[in-house]
Formats: structure tokens, C-alpha cells, sequence
């Protein structure tokens, strides 16, 4: 609207005449003030609210005080200490005490100690209180300016207008203060945009006025503002949104799901003095809730465990068994024919001393570490296959159940192995006997042991539990995919 009556003022080559060039004086002299007197008087109203927002959260949080209940709750806490006072200090006062006075005492001064708490808890909030509420109307000071500004100016347009004519108004002492605001707005604009983009390069958190200011320099200067900076005041506006949309279904009564509690987990991660103490004690009951449940699939864990270790186990033990009668075989077969086996620098085998018997533990060495790789491989996919089946069987979907057992099975795998590789070193270097070789109940430990981690860092976390959950989707979506494939070539 500006730049078309600053446009239109500009005309005079274009647009001749008497009315022409009232018209353009009227626009250039009256209206287009007018309307920057408009816009300072919004952005005013605007910032005010933001730095009340702001002020009141820094204060007081994200609890909706009231200086009435705060006053009666300190009065009853200080009627309450007195009470305790005089009854303690009637009990320690006796000459003969009675059968049970100390614990009497004890238990009047616990109860002291907490209405104590309460009471300073009580008096620093509405301190604080108090404390924004002195600092509220230097805050609309601006607004209020331009507020008269406004009113003038709306006063001298509506007589002016009246005349039906473009006679400029006769009092337009308004709009040197406005041109004044306007100048001051582009500086403070400038300056409160690149003081907020500070704050986005180092990663810290933005206050609404710091939101604003970027949206406001984005506006006025589109293309200037980094995409990435755009995008990540709109993803802060959407989490800002969603926890508003939590904050309602509390209200309303309603159960929150997972989801629900994401989004305040992660609204009191990036904002904790905007989180009122009822939203703390909500997230604290829904992980007390969670370590319950927790401990309630320890069974299962335990169960889940247990039997994918002894089917792994049993396979791999079996593969082994096999290897080694193969390695057996081989190094007889090695030995029935020593004496017609030729080697590589012409010499019989059998006449070449110690040539036999390396040639026989060369063959039984490979053979055993071959079948022994095999075994591990193959008893880690069976057991693999087993526990998602095993969780699949308690009620877990297939995303969810290979999503955790792959995450569990290559951490279980990671962390015996590096015990047991960590001891060979040490005991090749002297500082350990004997390397350490886990057996199945070590083994069901540390497995039992990361499950519980697992699902912990799952509840607690959710990327954690989301990163999974795309693990299993990737794996049931490509086995899908795999099998509309093949039936796709038979389906002619």
C-alpha cells in the first residue's frame, strides 16, 4: 500500500492536472504517513506482547499465576508455621516428657520444613509476579504512542475527507513522528534480525521477539533470509503449535498417546522455563509409567534372551561339530597319502621332516576357523529370526520386532566380542592369564542387560525408538518387495 501511493506521488509526468496534483500531495503527504503509523501501531501491539511473553516466562514460567491465590496460599503457609512453631516449642518446654513426644516433635517439624518450603516457594512467585507486572506498562509504552499518533491522524483524514476534496488536513504535526518511527523501524529491524541470526548460528534457542524479528526482516526484504534460517523458525512455530494442541487435550481430559508425549518431551527440552511444573509432573508420571512397564517385560526379556541363545547356540555348535569332523577327515587323508603327495619344491611330503604335520594342522586350522565363521554367522540369522519371531508372538509388529532384534543382536554381538577380543590382546601382552571365553549364561546376561537398554533408550528416547522402527520397515518393505518381485515372474 506504501509503495502505491509512494507510486502514484511519483506520477506527475504521467497524471497532469489540478486534481492530479492534489491527489498525489494527499498521498504522499497524508496517506502514506497514515499508513506507516498503521503498521508501527501493529508491530508495536505485536512486540509488546512478545516481550511480555517473554518477560512473564523468564519470571514466572509457564504457571498461570494469580497474585489473589498466591497471597492466600502465603497467609495460610504462614498461619501454618506459626501453628507448628507454638505446638513444638510447647512440646520441648515440658518438664517431664511424655511416651512418644520426639516422635511427635520430629514429625511436627517435617511438617514444619515443608510448610516453610511451601511459603517461600509462594512468596517468590508472586515476587516475581509483582516483578513483571511493574515492568508490563513500560512494555505498551511504544504501542500506546503510536496508538495516539493514529488517532490523530484518523481525525485530521475524516474532516479532510469531509470536504469532499484533497485538502490536506491542518494539523500534520503527527507525521514527522511517524517518518521519525519508520526510520528507527528499519534500523531496529536490521539490527533485531541480525542479533536473532547470531542466535541461530550457534544453535541456542530464540525468544518470540526473536521469531518475530526474522519473520518481519523476511518480509521485508524477501530473498534476503537463508532458507534454512526460514525453515527453522517454521519448524519452531509447528512444534509451538502441537504443544499448544497437547496443552488443549490436557485440558480437555484427554489421554495422551506417544506421539502427545513426544512433543512435550521435546518442547520442554528446547524451551524449559516456558514448562509449567504440571507439565514436569506429567512427563515424570508417563516415565515412572514407562521404567514400570519396562520392568514388567523382564520376563520377557529374560525369556527372549535365553532361547534365541541356546537355538543360536545349538546351530552353531552344530556347524562346528561338522567342521571339525571334515578338519579329522582331511588330516587323515593327509597323512594316508604323505608318501605320494608332492610339494611345490619337488620333495615327497612323507620323507620332508615336519612337512606331514604342518600340512595336517595347515588343513585342520582352516577347516575348524572356516566352519567356525560359518557356525557364527549362521547362528546369528537363526537367532535373529527367532527372537523377531519370539517378539511377534508377545504382540510386537514385524517393523518393530526386526527393528529392536537387529539393534539388539548387532550390540550383543559388538559387546562379546569386544570382550573377548580385548582379553586375547591382554593375555598376549601378559595382563590376563587366559583369554576370557563367555559361556551361555555370560552371554544371556549381556543380552538380557542391552535389551533392557534398548527398550529404555526407546522410551526415553524417541529418535531412538524411530530409528528402529525405519530399520524395520526398511527390512518387512524390502522382503515385500522381494516377493511381489518373484511372483511377479511366475505370474505369466
Amino acid at each position: 500500500m506504501i509503495s502505491a501511493f509512494d507510486s502514484f506521488g511519483g506520477s506527475g509526468g504521467e497524471l497532469i492536472g489540478t486534481g492530479y496534483d492534489a491527489a498525489r500531495a494527499y498521498a504522499t503527504s497524508v496517506m502514506s504517513p497514515y499508513y506507516k503509523g498503521c503498521i508501527l501501531y501493529s508491530e508495536a501491539v505485536a512486540d509488546a506482547a512478545n516481550t511480555l511473553a517473554d518477560s512473564y516466562a523468564a519470571k514466572c514460567g509457564a504457571e498461570n499465576l494469580d497474585e489473589e491465590q498466591l497471597q492466600a496460599e502465603i497467609d495460610s503457609a504462614t498461619r501454618g508455621c506459626m501453628s507448628l512453631s507454638a505446638s513444638i516449642s510447647g512440646l520441648q518446654s515440658k518438664s517431664k516428657p511424655a511416651a512418644g513426644d520426639a516422635a511427635r516433635i520430629s514429625s511436627l517439624q517435617n511438617q514444619l520444613t515443608a510448610a516453610q518450603n511451601q511459603l517461600t516457594a509462594a512468596q517468590k512467585k508472586l515476587d516475581n509476579l509483582r516483578a513483571f507486572s511493574a515492568e508490563s506498562p513500560s512494555a505498551c509504552a511504544s504501542a500506546d504512542g503510536y496508538q495516539g499518533l493514529v488517532s490523530k491522524a484518523m481525525s485530521g483524514i475524516s474532516v479532510s475527507f469531509g470536504g469532499g476534496g484533497f485538502a490536506l488536513p491542518e494539523d500534520l504535526s503527527w507525521v514527522s513522528d511517524v517518518e521519525q518511527g519508520w526510520a528507527d523501524r528499519e534500523i531496529a529491524m536490521e539490527n533485531n534480525y541480525l542479533s536473532a541470526l547470531e542466535k541461530v548460528k550457534n544453535g541456542e534457542s530464540l525468544t518470540e521477539a526473536e521469531l518475530t524479528a526474522i519473520e518481519r526482516y523476511a518480509a521485508a526484504y524477501p530473498g534476503s533470509v537463508d532458507d534454512s534460517v526460514i525453515d527453522k523458525v517454521r519448524n519452531i512455530r509447528q512444534v509451538d503449535k502441537k504443544y499448544r494442541s497437547v496443552l488443549s487435550n490436557l485440558d480437555a481430559g484427554k489421554e495422551l498417546n506417544e506421539d502427545d508425549i513426544g512433543v512435550l518431551k521435546d518442547y520442554a527440552k528446547s524451551y524449559p522455563n516456558r514448562v509449567s511444573d504440571y507439565i514436569k509432573d506429567v512427563l515424570k508420571e508417563e516415565s515412572d509409567k514407562k521404567i514400570v512397564e519396562t520392568l514388567k517385560n523382564a520376563p520377557r526379556d529374560i525369556f527372549t534372551t535365553t532361547a534365541v541363545e541356546k537355538i543360536s547356540s545349538a546351530a552353531e555348535d552344530k556347524i562346528i561339530d561338522v567342521g571339525a569332523k571334515k578338519a579329522t577327515e582331511k588330516s587323515a587323508e593327509i597323512f594316508a597319502n604323505r608318501y605320494s603327495t608332492v610339494l611345490s619344491n619337488g620333495k615327497i611330503m612323507g620323507k620332508t621332516p615336519g612337512a606331514t604335520r604342518a600340512a595336517r594342522e595347515a588343513a585342520e586350522n582352516s577347516i575348524k576357523g572356516t566352519s567356525k565363521a560359518i557356525g557364527k554367522s549362521v547362528s546369528t540369522g537363526i537367532g535373529l529370526i527367532a527372537g523377531v519371531g519370539i517378539d511377534m508372538l508377545f504382540g510386537d509388529s514385524a517393523e518393530v520386532a526386526w527393528g529392536k532384534e537387529i539393534t539388539n543382536t548387532v550390540t550383543t554381538a559388538g559387546a562379546i566380542a569386544l570382550i573377548e577380543g580385548g582379553s586375547v590382546v591382554l593375555a598376549s601382552v601378559g595382563m590376563m592369564a587366559n583369554p576370557i571365553s563367555l559361556g551361555l549364561g555370560a552371554t544371556v546376561a549381556i543380552g538380557v542387560g542391552i535389551a533392557y537398554a534398548n527398550e529404555w533408550a526407546r522410551e526415553t528416547f524417541p529418535e531412538v525408538k524411530k530409528f528402529e522402527d525405519n530399520v524395520g520397515k526398511a527390512v518387512v518393505s524390502g522382503w515385500n518387495n522381494m516377493v511381489n518381485g518373484v511372483k511377479g515372474l511366475f505370474s505369466w
